[in-house]
């Protein structure tokens, strides 16, 4: 239990801390990475609603973190420059 609780700390400090560095530097590579997370995190969840784990809950999470993780990807697109 200590090693899932450690890596639980381990990751929220993670995403705690790249979120700050990109609200206060406005960083859109932050951002982005930030949303590849989120994303990458969607899936996974995505992934175990068809392993038996299709619960309000989880199918909420896949809901909310694909939100998220469009959301800050969505800085990359107002770079784009279409000619």
């Amino acid at each position: 239990m200590l090693i899932i609780t450690s890596n639980i700390g381990a990751t929220i400090s993670l995403i705690l801390g790249i979120s700050l560095f990109g609200i206060v530097t406005q960083n859109s590579q932050a951002f982005a990475l930030l949303g590849c997370g989120w994303l990458s995190a969607a899936i996974v969840r995505l992934m175990t609603l068809f392993f038996g784990f299709a619960t309000p809950k989880n199918i909420g999470g896949v809901i909310f973190e694909l939100l998220i993780g469009l959301l800050c990807i969505s800085s990359l697109f107002t770079q784009l420059k279409i000619i």
